[in-house]
């Protein structure tokens, strides 16, 4: 074989090699992107179910952005809210870092569809209650 095949061989396995790796790295991750709150349900440990109404006076909004920071508002009865932070992912499970610390959780998200199933002690319940947001893409 001569010089020349062997370069040709060599440029098109790197021309082949990075234009794999650049198909990789342009793959958007699904969470990115704005998300508005469409339900939201608390599940208690004794087996109490209720939802809480999402629209209208209380609204939530999640924004996810691709650097890995995150901002939430939410509107309830005319009052805003604005959270911001951190977050990252790790197969089904979300960490967020804000102003009242670190929590994770799990998540599973489709095409349009994000669903967060927090599992928690609440003070006011006096017990564990999971809360499940499902949020619809914007």
């Amino acid at each position: 074989m001569n010089v020349k095949a062997i370069l040709s061989i060599l440029l098109l396995s790197q021309l082949i090699l990075f234009s794999c790796e650049d198909k990789k790295s342009d793959k958007k991750d699904p969470l990115i992107g704005v998300w508005e709150a469409v339900s939201m349900s608390v599940s208690l440990e004794d087996g109490t179910f209720f939802s809480v109404p999402v629209g209208g006076d209380f609204t939530m909004i999640l924004e996810i952005k691709e650097n890995g920071t995150f901002t939430m508002t939410q509107t309830d009865e005319g009052d805003t809210d604005v959270s911001y932070g951190s977050w990252s992912a790790d197969d089904d499970m979300i960490t967020i870092i804000d102003q009242s610390g670190t929590e994770s959780f799990d998540y599973e998200v489709s095409e349009d569809t994000l669903r967060f199933n927090m599992t928690q002690f609440d003070d006011d319940f006096d017990e564990v209650v999971t809360i499940t947001i499902e949020f619809k893409r914007e």
